[in-house]
C-alpha cells in the first residue's frame, strides 16, 4: 500500500509540474513604438537628390499597453514600406520610381499584381534592420527619378507563419502592433494629403497618419 500511495503522489508531483510549464490561455497585445527620421528632412527634393531614412534603437523597447519592458533581440518586425504618388488618380504604387542607396539594413522591392484601381507598377519594399550588439540600426537612401507629390508610410503585420512571437507574457498567445514616430511627430505634411484626388488618400485620419510613420514631401524638376 505505501508503495502504491509513494506512486500516487508521484505521479501528481509530476503532473503539476507540467501544468505549470504550460502557459496560461490568454491573449496579450504587445504594442511597441520604432523611431524613424528623415536625415534631410525638407518639404521639397529635387529628381535625382538622395531623401536618406535613419531608423536606430536598442533591444530594449517600452511596451505602450502595460508598464513591462521587453528585451527584444535581433528580431524581424516585419516592416513594409510603402511609397505612394498622393495627387495620382487613382493613388499609384510609386516606390519602383526611386533608386535605392543602401548604407545599413536592407531594403527588398517586391512586385504585387495588379488590378484596375492600382495605378503605375503596383509594388512595395520590406524593410528590415541590422541588429549588431543589442543595437537595431537602418538607413537607406531613396532617389527620386521623377517629380511628383510622394506619400511614405511604413506598415508591420504579424501573422503566422511570418513570426512566432514570444516576449514571455505567460500567455499562450502574443502579438504584436508596431507603430511609427517620423521625425518626433512634426512636420510631415499631413495637410497635403488634403489637396489630393483619391478619396482614400483624403480620408486618411491625422491619428492613422501619425501612427503610420508617414511623410509627404514634393519632389521638383
Amino acid at each position: 500500500m505505501k508503495i502504491i500511495i509513494r506512486i500516487l503522489l508521484l505521479l501528481a508531483l509530476l503532473t503539476n509540474n507540467a501544468c505549470s510549464c504550460l502557459k496560461t490561455p490568454c491573449s496579450k497585445l504587445w504594442k511597441f513604438e520604432l523611431p524613424f527620421n528623415i536625415e534631410n528632412h525638407h518639404n521639397t527634393y529635387h529628381v535625382g537628390d538622395t531623401i536618406w531614412m535613419v531608423s536606430e534603437f536598442g533591444s530594449t523597447l517600452q511596451d505602450l499597453n502595460s508598464p513591462d519592458v521587453v528585451n527584444v533581440e535581433d528580431f524581424d518586425f516585419n516592416i513594409d514600406l510603402f511609397v505612394d504618388e498622393v495627387y495620382g488618380t487613382p493613388i499609384s504604387f510609386a516606390s519602383d520610381r526611386f533608386l535605392l542607396v543602401e548604407e545599413s539594413g536592407k531594403l527588398t522591392y517586391i512586385a504585387i499584381q495588379g488590378s484596375p484601381d492600382l495605378g503605375g507598377n503596383p509594388g512595395y519594399l520590406k524593410l528590415q534592420h541590422d541588429y549588431n550588439s543589442g543595437q537595431y540600426s537602418f538607413k537607406y537612401g531613396l532617389v527620386p527619378q521623377m517629380e511628383g507629390v510622394f506619400l511614405i508610410s511604413l506598415n508591420s503585420f504579424f501573422n503566422a507563419p511570418y513570426n512566432k512571437i514570444n516576449f514571455g507574457s505567460g500567455c499562450n498567445e502574443e502579438m504584436d502592433k508596431i507603430l511609427f514616430n517620423m521625425n518626433n511627430k512634426v512636420n510631415n505634411n499631413f495637410n497635403l494629403l488634403s489637396f489630393s484626388p483619391d478619396s482614400r488618400i483624403v480620408e486618411v485620419s491625422e491619428e492613422d497618419f501619425i501612427a503610420g510613420g508617414m511623410f509627404v514631401f514634393t519632389v521638383v524638376p
